[in-house]
């Protein structure tokens, strides 16, 4: 995961002013006048408005169990990579993999594992930037990521469970930056 995210460099620079700030509030844009939306905007002002700096690399996109193994000679296969990206935080591909193995292999509560995701992003996020001051807002912006590749996929008229971001992953999230402004 450390050498996807590498794979194109790394820079440090201020989160609001990055390329992935202006892309992922677009893609919350994009989402429309709809109640999660509206959250989901109100979440990338906080995260603005915090003015993290950030690590920025690439990432797979959709690293799990099913598009990835280990071979016995210790090296990692790794497929599927229509959702690669750059200009990312780094370190996405590892909070994706902590948050959807806690979920769907350990049946762990998804609010419960969207809350550990954002208060073990630090230890999570240690390989990818050694500064990491930010790692909980890092967290943050992955599960708004999420979100709106859900709602945009429209996960929960599919019958998705996880698609009904309104009912764990927001209030994980929001629960977190109304700890952290206080």
């Amino acid at each position: 995961m450390v050498a996807v995210a590498g794979c194109l460099g790394v820079r440090r620079e201020a989160w609001a002013a990055s390329g992935h700030a202006a892309r992922l509030s677009g893609a919350v844009d994009a989402l429309g006048p709809r109640p999660e939306a509206e959250r989901l905007r109100a979440v990338v002002k906080s995260v603005a408005e915090a003015g993290p700096t950030v690590a920025i690399g690439a990432w797979h996109g959709d690293w799990n169990g099913g598009n990835s193994a280990v071979l016995a000679d210790g090296r990692v296969l790794v497929w599927d990579w229509e959702r690669f990206e750059a200009d990312v935080p780094a370190g996405y591909d590892a909070l994706h993999r902590s948050v959807q193995t806690v979920i769907g292999n350990h049946g762990v509560d998804p609010t419960e594992a969207a809350r550990a995701l954002v208060a073990g992003a630090d230890r999570t996020l240690a390989p990818f930037d050694s500064e990491g001051r930010d790692a909980d807002l890092v967290a943050v912006l992955y599960l708004v990521e999420l979100a709106a590749r859900y709602l945009r996929d429209r996960q929960a008229e599919a019958g998705v469970r996880l698609g009904h971001v309104d009912t764990w992953l927001l209030p994980a999230v929001e629960e977190h930056l109304a700890r952290r402004a206080r």
